[in-house]
């Protein structure tokens, strides 16, 4: 999901975003919980969600804390 412009690594507008986040099916009004390994990645898209006008939520660390726990399911598409 490129919600930046790579040359000026500056965030897209608000509607290419949202409409990035719907295309996903991410409604508008939602509160998408956004989630990575430690929270890098998943900072940039708490970021971008606030810009169109979502209110999501950071699992910081997410698979950090739930991939060291072996006795915790994790599904591979």
């Amino acid at each position: 999901m490129d919600m930046y412009d790579s040359k000026s690594y500056m965030f897209n507008d608000a509607l290419q975003i949202k409409n990035a986040f719907e295309k996903i099916n991410i409604a508008s009004g939602s509160t998408p919980l956004l989630y990575c390994h430690t929270g890098n990645s998943a900072s940039v898209l708490y970021v971008a969600a606030i810009i169109a006008g979502y209110e999501p939520v950071l699992y910081d660390g997410s698979m950090e804390e739930w991939g060291s726990r072996f006795d915790w399911p994790i599904e591979k598409p």
